[in-house]
């Protein structure tokens, strides 16, 4: 699957895939089976549900280490600190977070984070 994902987007960006775009596939083909993984849990399906972990498992293995909260948040917090990003409009702050965060969180709890610390 992620072999054919890294080849359609191949096709769509008209260009050959380097480490990021395999990267970014890698973590999207993770999304999709974490966000899957609840509906075979509600309709019984144990058989898809042991599948699935033992998917994410492996592309876990391959994908670098993800921050936790309070991680994130300690990082988040000097990232914002710096005096470039105190003058930034907050939509243009969270765009730089998430492009400076997104191999290693999540981006909704980045710009949830992002917009809960410029609100303190």
């Amino acid at each position: 699957m992620i072999l054919a994902e890294v080849k359609n987007r191949e096709i769509d960006l008209h260009q050959d895939a380097d480490d990021a775009l395999i990267l970014s596939c890698m973590q999207k083909q993770k999304k999709q089976l974490e966000d899957t993984l609840p509906l075979f849990e509600q309709g019984g399906r144990t058989d898809l549900v042991n599948a699935y972990q033992d998917q994410m498992a492996v592309l876990s293995d391959y994908l670098p280490k993800q921050l936790g909260v309070e991680e994130l948040r300690e990082q988040l917090s000097l990232f914002l600190a710096a005096p470039e990003m105190l003058s930034l409009p907050e939509v243009a702050v969270i765009g730089r977070a998430i492009g400076r965060f997104k191999d290693v969180a999540d981006t909704t709890t980045i710009k949830e984070l992002v917009e809960a610390l410029r609100h303190k």
